[in-house]
């Protein structure tokens, strides 16, 4: 008899910090009987490059900084860039 496939559910929630979503999170995975991961993607990946997980932290998900902030009404953001409108006699 043929093994019966696996199925693959992904479920992913977009959110702010301090927002409650992971217990969102934890809530819905264990009513769907599935693993919740978070910090575990990100060890994950440090482990198959062989780098300390505290070394991609700066690659994980954060707040952006009063600077950040700043710019992105000067230049946009990279789903939104500012582009000026054409300067010169028109």
């Amino acid at each position: 008899m043929a093994e019966k496939p696996k199925s693959h559910l992904v479920v992913v929630i977009a959110r702010a910090k301090g927002s409650g979503g992971a217990l969102l999170g934890k809530r819905l995975a264990k009513r769907l009987a599935c693993r919740y991961l978070d910090r575990e993607i990100l060890v994950e990946a440090a482990r198959r490059m062989s780098r300390d997980p505290d070394a991609l932290e700066a690659f994980d998900e954060r707040r952006a900084g009063f600077w950040e902030r700043t710019m992105a009404f000067a230049v946009g953001t990279p789903e939104m860039p500012c582009v000026p409108p054409p300067y010169g006699p028109g």
